[in-house]
């Protein structure tokens, strides 16, 4: 008995693994395909602003009153932009002469935007990619915020306002 015992032991071990060894190396049909995946990132920006505030202002010391601002602007990688004022909401404002007007009007103030510090470049219109006419604020996209400052200057030489509260507003345009 013992020897039909191992006897079949070893038949069925042997079908056992024949069986095991079947159930591995079979498989089912399969069929593969490429899946696409696509996009198209657009040229954009964004433009945010934080004001010029020039506060107090005593005009009669006769000298110029300076302060900044800013232009947040966030542009696609590698986009060229640039940024022009418009002459603003002053009573009799022109590009080349911004006005403040007094609060309940009757009165405006002088004051001047430049792109530089020591505010020999006005900030203009008239800038374009193909031709710079202005002093024009321009950059390139980084993906990242781009902070850009703006340089106020309230001249001295201009007759002395009247006290109270003055303010303008002026658009921004951003191009790319």
């Amino acid at each position: 008995m013992k020897k039909g015992f191992y006897r079949t032991s070893q038949i069925v071990g042997a079908a056992v693994f024949a069986l095991a060894l079947s159930a591995q190396v079979s498989h089912a049909d399969t069929e593969a395909s490429e899946l696409s995946v696509a996009a198209t990132v657009v040229a954009s920006c964004a433009l945010g602003t934080s004001p010029v505030a020039f506060g107090d202002v005593d005009m009669t010391t006769g000298q110029p009153v300076n302060a900044t601002g800013s232009l947040l602007i966030t542009c696609t990688p590698d986009l060229a932009w640039y940024a022009e004022p418009d002459a603003g909401e002053g009573e009799g404002a022109t590009i080349e002469s911004p006005l403040m007007t007094r609060e309940g009007g009757g009165a405006t103030l002088l004051y001047n935007l430049y792109t530089d510090a020591a505010h020999t470049n006005p900030w203009d219109v008239g800038y374009t990619n193909e031709n710079a006419n202005g002093s024009a604020i321009t950059g390139t996209g980084t993906g990242s915020q781009q902070t850009v400052t703006v340089y106020g200057r309230i001249p001295s030489g201009q007759a002395v306002a009247p006290s109270g509260a003055y303010a303008d507003t002026i658009t921004v345009t951003l191009h790319w």
